[in-house]
């Protein structure tokens, strides 16, 4: 049995005292409720005087936001079809139907080919974090080191990743496609997971869209394919928030319980991580003290287990100089209030800007969205301000702001730090399409029942508007297929691709050969060409890894192979003339560059 407010007409569990979407008082005050403990007498009188604070500013921010919907009435009136959540929508209700779990396990499935097909050689090349990350895995694997919580590798970041790829690397051979599972799986999940936590909150076809744009979105994808904590945050993010909200909708505390395990896990994955939790515990401790039917079993099962989980985490930061240490290494300075709304105006914006380029993976270089997607985020993000006091566009638009925090806070590499955001951006874009497609198939229905013509207000026109949006996805599908083609060209440098296919030719000869590489491209740690041939003697010639940028002939004793990029051609006529008997071999690439010239001199 459901109760209907009488404020906004929404169907709430029985056991609400107060409405889940406006506030709103539920039971009569003829009905006998259980009494709502004393929120005076465990407070000091200076903790008292802030609560009353706080709640006089909360009433004002209430009365503006009424004042705000009353003047937005007229308008709102001519969006007669917003979306509406899922327990709104009375014939849907929240019940999960066959056909919905059908097209999430297509999307899931498509997910899944595109994120693991050829995926030690595609992308060709490899990062240098990667390669860095995929050698302590092997290390912990190998019973070498044992990090604990943060490892010091990559300028340092939480431990979690390498722990997850050590795991991998004990059940499949030692290759950076098993290190790049670690990204895959958590990539793969996040579809079903996206879907379920918009199913909670707003309709199906909603879900769905949203669930269809994170499968093929670029960057998703991207980041699902090579090995960096990114995706793994991400995916911890959105399956805790989407078990917290279903534990309280269905009273289930232990599933908030493990919603809040997965959140503190989420500590343990990427740097930016503690900026998304602490603004969901500032948030979740504020509407504790404001609003009492927040109190739930639900929210403390929530609140305890990821405190509990991230605990380790959040002393080491306390007690140690990391954060310090990284504001000096990326000479960050607090900004100002105006330099960090235009900081906050500027990451908004990449959503039509284009992002700027990171140097590690080549991302970014052109907008979020395409023109076509991007009116989609617009009319999505102006659907859930004129809904705004309703819980569900509540909760996506403090999703989305929450989301924006690491990329405003730290510039630089936003691809990566604003990967949360997109998730949130592709939900509004979903919120904006599902709006302009429910505005045109309430207006054909009224045409049509005006015309007496049953069967085209029925199923004729849901087929043509699932037809419409099976269209636009693959078009969007198309335009973000582009995008990877065209990234795959312009990360060849930041993923050390040149040095990626020489050691690979090297690693093809056999384990006999000695490897002599002249690059200076590579950073001083060299991690690609360990990782590559690390249980192959290898020497690198160039002048920034300590050689003399010559050819050392006295100390050849066996089978060697130069590797020589553009830089040290010239050095092919001194192997020449030394080593006659040797064989000379050019790789290039699709656009017949030159990769890089191999030597291989076999004295056996």
């Amino acid at each position: 049995m459901n109760t209907i407010c009488p404020q906004c007409g929404t169907a709430n569990a029985v056991h609400h005292r107060f409405c889940f979407y406006c506030g709103h008082a539920l039971m009569p005050a003829s009905f006998p409720s259980a009494s709502t403990p004393s929120r005076t007498a465990p407070w000091h009188t200076s903790t008292e005087a802030v609560s009353k604070g706080i709640g006089a500013g909360w009433r004002t921010a209430q009365g503006l936001s009424r004042q705000t919907a009353r003047a937005l009435a007229p308008l709102a009136g001519a969006f007669a079809a917003l979306p509406v959540s899922a327990e709104q929508n009375t014939r849907a209700g929240s019940r999960i139907r066959l056909w919905e779990i059908a097209v999430i396990a297509a999307l899931t499935f498509v997910a899944a080919v595109i994120r693991t097909q050829n995926l030690e050689t595609v992308p060709p090349g490899i990062a240098n974090d990667e390669a860095e990350l995929a050698l302590e895995a092997l290390r912990i694997s190998q019973g070498e080191v044992w990090p604990g919580a943060w490892t010091g590798v990559t300028l340092g970041t939480p431990a979690g990743l390498v722990h997850l790829q050590a795991l991998l690397l004990l059940f499949r051979d030692a290759s950076i496609a098993t290190a790049r599972w670690s990204a895959v799986l958590p990539g793969v999940a996040l579809i079903p997971v996206a879907y379920l936590l918009m199913r909670q909150l707003f309709p199906a076809r909603t879900a769905i869209l949203t669930a269809a744009f994170l499968t093929f979105h670029v960057w998703l994808l991207v980041f699902s394919r090579i090995a960096f904590p990114a995706m793994p945050a991400v995916f911890c993010f959105a399956a805790s928030i989407w078990l917290l909200i279903a534990g309280v909708r269905s009273n289930r505390w232990w599933a908030a319980g493990l919603g809040g395990i997965l959140f503190g896990l989420g500590w343990y994955t990427y740097k930016s991580f503690p900026l998304y939790a602490v603004a969901v515990w500032g948030v979740l401790v504020l509407f504790l003290l404001l609003r009492p039917e927040t109190r739930r079993r639900e929210v403390y099962w929530f609140l305890g287990a990821s405190v509990a989980v991230s605990a380790h985490m959040v002393f080491f930061y306390l007690t140690s100089d990391v954060i310090e240490a990284s504001l000096r290494l990326y000479d960050r300075t607090p900004l100002s209030p105006s330099a960090l709304i235009s900081r906050a105006w500027e990451v908004t914006t990449y959503v039509h800007a284009p992002m700027p380029r990171e140097g590690n993976v080549g991302t970014g270089g052109i907008p979020l969205l395409h023109f076509s997607t991007e009116v989609f985020f617009w009319t999505g993000l102006a659907t859930l301000l004129l809904s705004v006091r309703k819980r569900p566009s509540q909760l996506l638009l403090a999703g989305w702001l929450i989301s924006l925090v690491p990329a405003v806070l730290t510039p630089d590499a936003e691809s990566r730090r604003y990967l949360l955001g997109i998730f949130f951006v592709l939900a509004i874009a979903a919120v904006g399409l599902d709006t302009i497609v429910s505005l045109v198939h309430n207006r054909w229905n009224r045409y049509t029942r005006a015309l007496q013509i049953p069967i085209l207000a029925g199923w004729f026109g849901n087929a043509v508007a699932a037809v419409a949006l099976a269209a636009f996805v693959l078009l969007f599908a198309g335009q973000q297929a582009r995008d990877y083609d065209n990234w795959l060209v312009e990360s060849e440098w930041a993923l050390a691709r040149k040095e990626v296919e020489a050691v690979r030719f090297a690693q093809s000869l056999g384990a006999g050969y000695e490897v002599r590489l002249y690059n200076d491209r590579l950073p001083r740690t060299n991690a690609v060409v360990q990782w590559f041939l690390r249980d192959t003697e290898t020497t690198n010639g160039s002048t920034i890894f300590g050689g003399s940028g010559a050819i050392d002939a006295e100390t050849v004793s066996g089978p060697t192979v130069w590797l020589l990029a553009e830089n040290y051609l010239t050095l092919i006529p001194q192997l020449e003339s030394t080593f006659p008997e040797g064989n000379l071999t050019f790789e290039n690439n699709e656009q017949g560059e030159l990769l890089y010239a191999a030597y291989v001199l076999d004295t056996s």
